[in-house]
């Protein structure tokens, strides 16, 4: 990939090719549990810790203009993408920290499940 980007971009990259493996659901990484979340990518995965009370959510929810799904249009599959936050209500967790928007550090889970039972999901569009 590097090879194709321009040299001042190509720098920053970094190759773990060879440490890269596959993270299942429940599994323990570093202290943290693995939630499968897909639906953004195949392989989206939350990271929680609840020795520490916070949730790496990942893309499963962005926080950007508050708390959201991504959008139909980046998804892999916009039906799981709507479904992967609702095994995030399952967990307790004080801190909320997403891959885009700003982190929720007091009563994350509560605001999480409040968007969960308030939102209406937008229909995908037909096809």
């Amino acid at each position: 990939m590097a090879d194709r980007l321009p040299l001042r971009l190509a720098r920053f990259v970094v190759s773990c090719a060879g440490d890269a493996r596959t993270l299942e659901d429940g599994e323990t990484i570093a202290g943290m549990t693995v939630v499968h979340g897909p639906g953004h990518t195949p392989g989206s995965i939350c990271l929680y810790s609840g020795s520490q009370s916070a949730l790496f959510v990942g893309d499963v929810l962005n926080n950007e203009r508050g708390l959201r799904t991504p959008p139909w249009t980046v998804n892999h599959s916009h039906r799981d993408a709507l479904r992967a936050p609702l095994r995030l209500s399952e967990l307790g967790f004080e801190q909320a920290y997403f891959g885009h928007g700003p982190a929720i550090l007091e009563g994350a889970d509560r605001r999480v499940r409040a968007f969960l039972t308030r939102r209406v999901p937008a229909p995908a569009p037909a096809g």
